[in-house]
């Protein structure tokens, strides 16, 4: 089944302008009928798994890495 991009904005709670921009980076695979676009279920479920694969997932009380002070 493929979605419009108002369909996947909604999903994903964004705007229209910001699906636009992650088909034109290669982060959300679409296909073009006439001057619209359609993105499969299978290809938003892979942007899904990709963000929740680079959100690198904070485990509470661990300590920041990176310097001990910015003197």
């Amino acid at each position: 089944m493929y979605l419009r991009v108002a369909q996947v904005a909604e999903e994903l709670q964004c705007s229209p302008v910001t699906v636009y921009r992650l088909v034109a980076s290669g982060r959300l695979a679409a296909v073009r009928l006439g001057r619209d676009l359609r993105i499969s279920r299978e290809a938003l479920a892979a942007l899904a798994v990709g963000f929740e694969s680079a959100s690198g997932a904070v485990t509470p009380g661990a300590k920041r890495k990176g310097p001990a002070s910015c003197n």
